[in-house]
């Protein structure tokens, strides 16, 4: 009886192990399906950028001498062309001395707003103004304009005028003006 018992306990095993390697692996593990995640690192950065202004005085002119006689007003210009990527502003100021002075430097006409007939002043015409403006030695805006970028040059022209009564002597009058183009702040 003992050989029987170790027989069939050698068939069961058998058995069992034979039911064991016929069932599916799937029903006794779970089944996960695994994807492989490269490690990474994320940064930042700040990337900076300055676009400089752009601005040219291109040029500056007084065209030709102003003729005038007494009791009249006689009227001439000064010219200025200028480039720039922003809007901008055009000042004048007399360099050293606002009157305009005689050759021999015995006589001068003052700078004044009351350039009229039958007066002694000289002036310049600010943008859209209908009356002069006297200059000085500090620099006074006459002018806002729009930026149109570096290969556009807008030329700007100031009306100057001069008027004298009967007692200036004749001569050639004249002063030097400094014509400044500068970023609109």
């Amino acid at each position: 009886m003992e050989a029987k018992v170790k027989k069939l306990l050698v068939v069961s095993g058998v058995i069992a192990s034979a039911a064991v390697a016929l069932v599916p692996m799937t029903s006794y593990a779970s089944y996960k399906e695994l994807t492989a995640t490269p490690p990474s690192t994320a940064g930042s950065t700040k990337v900076s950028v300055n676009i400089n202004d752009y601005i040219s005085l291109d040029a500056a002119s007084a065209g030709d001498t102003i003729l005038v006689s007494s009791n009249e007003v006689g009227t001439g210009k000064i010219s200025a062309s200028v480039s720039s990527t922003r809007d901008y502003t055009i000042s004048l100021k007399a360099k050293t001395n606002p009157s305009l002075v005689n050759t021999d430097r015995t006589y001068s006409i003052s700078a004044g707003s009351n350039v009229q007939a039958g007066r002694t002043a000289w002036g310049i015409k600010k943008q859209n103004a209908s009356t002069y403006s006297a200059l000085s030695t500090t620099s006074q805006i006459f002018y806002t304009g729009t930026g149109t970028g570096e290969d556009n040059s807008i030329q700007t022209d100031f009306e100057v005028g001069v008027s004298v009564d009967e007692n200036v002597p004749s001569g050639d009058y004249s002063t030097e003006i400094e014509v400044l183009a500068a970023v609109k702040e």
